[in-house]
């Protein structure tokens, strides 16, 4: 047997570490390596070398103790003190707990960016974190205030700069970096920004227990109230405040539960779960609709050509559309109906006003350089239009600021309906008088002035028409004009023209004569057959001018004020059975019954007075509100009348032989106007009259022929032979073929 090698005999963790600090034979380490591939070759050299292993030995020390170590070990920094929670420390895992004092509950916690806010159960609040934008300690967001300090709170939020909270008694708190009024800064730490809420301006308090949140983003804040209303100030410029009219607008459907910040943007949640995008500086997705609500797709085939809709509507009716139909910032439907509809009714009626200004103007060579708008001398009329007109301009201006698109289309659609439908056809006769007397040119003067002032305050809306319109009635007789509507300065609203007194009473008059339009149509008398008398009970009266503009309006002989119409129209009433019936459903018989016996006109002084109707039976009280209740008005023969918000106008439809035949002038006078139209004929050419086939007609035309000459512009009135262009009319029953020829 032969003899073994004791050389590798041995503990073999001894033999390693020998080999590795003091080395081995040469001949071992030749015969062990002989086998060994390179990679193991490589591992065995690197632990052969003592530095290599210390340094190993080292790196994995220094990860056991780092990342493994506060597994079973670790380190509380806040049992240091309070203190320690507001120290600009770089948040680690470890500086993430939460404080001591709120580790028993926290009733709201926000982080944002590099630090946290929270509140604890009993309303302190805490910081922590790190901020280092600024070195002043009064612009840091984690030096909570005293104010804030020594006030329970129930809300807090933080933002990129600035922290907000809300204490129970309803103070609103904010502190931090101030830049672009996302609190406001006034030396207590109440918030008074720039864009707050005027909710909010009276004594800077809200109802806490209704706020169901509070979010702060880069330098905006909001407020969420429990029934959807939102309240949010701050940087325009991230348009937070547009998210207003974004949930007003959403809540006709849905209010907000859940409201986010980013840096682009305010977005919210619904109660049924819909995403509501805000307006946002940078990204804001607009998605277009066919006249379905389905989502424009050419694999749908709904797409419309852009270029297409141009050349068919123009652009400046396409802006109107997508300014009036909604907010920009909400998805839109498209179709050729609606913006057709929006391009007669406001664009086609400011075009049409202008023209009419234009016609007369170049008739009488008008210049409005030569003319003065002198306010002394202004009728009612102008004086009414001219402090709509300012009212408008101060609306818009405050609307635009408030990035309120809809709500200025809106405004500006009802001026330029007042324009025309009321002022300009009610003034139409003073353009029409000879001459340049001063009345006359006060109607130039103000209708000059609402169509420039109205043409800058739309020009950022519908610029190519204002433009158009500027550069034909202002520079074309002012060269130092500037050359365009778009280099003049934007309006400003002339306090001293506003009338607030005076908007008011035309207001109630067009709400009068509204309703005395309501009560022709249903007693089916046209407008222009004279009435001899009608009655108004309203809560106000009207000065005697306005009751004039109200009797030459509606055609009416005279208008009465009056508080008692009892005797031309009482109301009946029955019981609303989808409301009544589940509330008083077994007594539902006897209130039909009671309904059917009372007084009409004192139960409804009643239900004006008190809201409702009050009944007993057998010691069963019953409340009636309106809503519970069908009202009709029951007519007294020969009597129109109809009602609404608490104004009554009754019409005595009773015609006399005199009405009747007033009525029959001005028909013939309408039909004269027209004919003038068909044929073609200026608005100064003077024509004769010429009639056949009725003598009744004949005789009429004879007997008012000075009234009729008069606002036809004729000059003569034949009868039996027809001149110039003819037409056959029926005329109240009566057949006539009326003429009519150029002089």
């Amino acid at each position: 047997m032969s003899k073994q090698n004791t050389s590798s005999k041995g503990f073999a963790p001894w033999r390693w570490l020998k080999r590795m600090f003091f080395g081995a034979s040469k001949e071992y380490t030749l015969a062990d390596e002989r086998y060994d591939s390179p990679g193991k070759l490589a591992v065995k050299r690197f632990f052969r070398n003592p530095l290599a292993v210390i340094a190993l030995a080292i790196l994995v020390g220094m990860f056991l103790f780092v990342f493994i170590g506060p597994i079973f070990a670790p380190v509380d920094l806040t049992e240091t003190g309070s203190e320690m929670l507001h120290v600009n420390v770089r948040p680690t895992m470890s500086l993430m707990k939460l404080p001591d004092d709120m580790k028993d509950g926290a009733v709201d916690i926000s982080s944002r960016g590099t630090f946290t806010i929270g509140v604890s159960t009993d309303g302190n609040m805490y910081t922590w974190g790190y901020y280092t934008h600024t070195k002043d300690p009064k612009l840091n967001p984690l030096n909570i205030p005293d104010e804030v300090k020594n006030a329970k709170i129930v809300h807090a939020a933080a933002g990129t700069d600035h922290a907000v909270a809300i204490s129970e008694d309803g103070h609103v708190y904010a502190w931090g970096a101030y830049d672009n009024g996302q609190y406001g800064w006034d030396g207590s730490m109440i918030a008074s920004a720039r864009k707050q809420p005027e909710e909010l301006m009276g004594d800077n308090t809200i109802d806490a227990s209704q706020v169901r949140q509070l979010v702060a983003g880069n330098q905006v804040t909001a407020i969420l109230m429990e029934d959807g209303t939102i309240y949010a100030w701050g940087n325009d410029g991230l348009n937070a405040t547009n998210l207003s009219s974004v949930i007003k607008h959403g809540k006709k459907e849905s209010k907000l539960v859940k409201l986010a910040f980013t840096n682009d943007g305010l977005y919210g949640i619904d109660e049924d779960g819909n995403f509501v995008p805000g307006k946002s500086s940078k990204f804001n997705t607009i998605t277009i609709q066919d006249e379905n609500g389905q989502k424009m797709s050419k694999s749908k085939g709904n797409a419309v050509d852009p270029f297409d809709a141009l050349e068919t509507h123009g652009a400046d009716a396409i802006r109107w559309y997508f300014y009036s139909n909604s907010a920009p910032w909400l998805p839109n439907r498209f179709y050729d109906k609606a913006v057709t509809e929006g391009q007669r009714k406001f664009l086609g009626t400011i075009w049409n006003t202008y023209a009419f200004f234009v016609l007369y103007a170049n008739i009488d060579e008008f210049d409005a350089t030569k003319y003065q708008l002198e306010y002394d001398k202004l009728s009612v009329m102008d004086k009414w239009i001219l402090s709509k007109l300012n009212s408008l301009v101060k609306s818009v201006d405050s609307y635009l600021n408030d990035y309120k698109i809809p709500e200025t289309t809106r405004v500006l659609e009802e001026f330029v309906d007042d324009l025309s439908n009321w002022y300009v056809r009610r003034s139409r006769e003073r353009f029409w008088a000879k001459g340049m007397e001063q009345d006359k040119i006060n109607a130039y003067m103000t209708l000059y002035t609402c169509l420039v002032t109205l043409c800058k305050v739309a020009a950022p809306m519908i610029p190519f028409m204002t433009e158009e319109i500027y550069l034909n009635l202002v520079k074309s007789i002012d060269k130092d004009a500037p050359e365009s509507i778009h280099l003049c300065d934007y309006p400003v609203a002339d306090e001293t023209y506003i009338d607030k007194e005076l908007e008011k009473n035309m207001d109630e008059v067009l709400k009068i004569v509204v309703i005395g339009r309501a009560c022709r149509n249903a007693a089916n008398i046209k407008n222009r057959q004279p009435i001899g008398k009608m009655y108004v009970k309203a809560p106000f009266e009207v000065p005697e001018f306005f009751k004039e503009i109200i009797e030459d309006e509606l055609n009416v002989k005279a208008v009465e004020f009056t508080d008692d119409v009892r005797a031309y129209s009482s109301y009946s009433f029955k019981p609303q059975l989808k409301t009544v019936g589940p509330k008083y459903g077994k007594l539902l018989g006897q209130i039909r019954q009671a309904l059917s016996a009372i007084d009409g006109n004192a139960a409804m002084d009643e239900l004006n007075a008190n809201g409702m109707l009050t009944f007993d039976f057998g010691g069963e009280k019953v409340e009636l509100t309106k809503d519970d209740l069908l009202i009709d008005i029951a007519q007294t023969e020969g009597f129109e009348s109809a009602s609404d918000n608490g104004v009554t106008v009754v019409l005595d439809t009773n015609l006399s032989p005199e009405l009747i035949e007033e009525g029959f002038v001005r028909e013939l006078i309408s039909k004269i106007q027209t004919m003038r139209k068909e044929a073609g004929f200026e608005v100064m050419d003077k024509i004769t009259v010429s009639s056949e086939g009725n003598d009744k007609i004949a005789a009429l035309l004879d007997k008012n022929s000075d009234t009729v000459k008069a606002e036809v512009l004729a000059t003569d009135i034949i009868s039996g032979e027809i001149k110039g262009y003819s037409k056959e009319w029926n005329i109240n029953g009566e057949t006539v073929t009326l003429g009519v020829s150029k002089n």
